[in-house]
């Protein structure tokens, strides 16, 4: 196991935007996440990298190297695409 985060939860206010929610990635594992806007996949995905923190939950790495630093993580092919807000 790469990573492990365990009951996460996130909000901005009042407004909440991950409630309990759960993955584990293993080794050679490929995954994805979708949702519609405003569904808090940005978010989860930066509480991962540990660039947000999150309110409760549990986020456990077995490889340091590949949450740590951006550059490794793009190296092991894990993409998060830039979302820009248009109008």
């Amino acid at each position: 196991m790469l990573l492990k985060a365990q009951a996460i939860a996130k909000s901005f206010g009042p407004v909440k935007v991950l409630t309990d929610t759960s993955i584990q990635i293993n080794e050679e594992d490929s995954i994805g996440l979708i949702g519609i806007n405003g569904a808090g996949k940005s978010t989860f995905q930066k509480i991962l990298l540990r660039e947000v923190k999150c309110d409760t939950g549990k986020l456990t790495r077995y490889t340091e190297e590949i949450i740590s630093i951006l550059q490794d993580i793009l190296k092991k092919g894990i993409m998060f695409p830039n979302q820009k807000n248009r109008i």
